[in-house]
């Protein structure tokens, strides 16, 4: 377990800035993200790791995820492209829920 989390956490750090920066407008730094951003972007990281190991391409998952009825909100819509790519860039041991999980868990108290 120690072993994953070391791994995973710069990759979790890594998420967390990108939805600050893509985020508009972005909370303050000492106030961390709020609760919907960080469920929101869950949900992109969740549903490009599935995205992932069933096959997809990047180009597919990316679509998928951008159009209206993907269920995303157009504010998140611009931080699914670099997410989709992040996820592309994990090892495959991280593809899994709980990296989801524990980028959620960690996302509100990040301070950039």
């Amino acid at each position: 377990m120690v072993s994953r989390q070391l791994r995973i956490v710069p990759v979790i750090a890594a998420m967390i800035a990108l939805g600050i920066l893509l985020m508009a407008p972005a909370p303050a730094a000492a106030q961390g993200l709020s609760a919907e951003n960080c469920r929101a972007t869950r949900a992109i990281l969740s549903a490009a790791i599935a995205g992932r190991k069933a096959g997809e391409t990047r180009q597919a998952i990316a679509a998928r995820l951008s159009s209206g009825g993907s269920g995303i909100g157009a504010r998140y819509r611009a931080t699914v492209p670099p997410l989709v790519e992040l996820v592309f860039k994990l090892d495959p041991g991280l593809l899994t829920e709980a990296t989801a999980a524990d980028y959620e868990a960690q996302c509100p108290a990040y301070e950039g």
